[in-house]
């Protein structure tokens, strides 16, 4: 029995052409689309796409990573 794994990827470049600054992704057969590694999620947050100010910040996670991507500046 495996537990979840969850990938956490904090990139500072553009690779996903997709709106929103999270992107979320998993394992499929290529083949079938079968989802069998329901355990295995990757999750990157893009900070160049992440847009919001200080004064946006209502979710957690906003919180979070606006500090990843000002934390030189701060």
């Amino acid at each position: 029995d495996l537990v979840p794994v969850i990938f956490i990827g904090v990139i500072d470049f553009e690779i996903f052409k997709s709106p929103g600054y999270i992107h979320q992704h998993l394992i499929l057969n290529k083949k079938t689309y079968e989802h069998t590694f329901r355990h295995i999620e990757f999750h990157f947050l893009q900070l160049p796409t992440f847009d919001k100010s200080l004064d946006d910040l209502n979710a957690l996670i906003d919180k979070w990573v606006y500090m990843l991507k000002y934390a030189d500046t701060m």
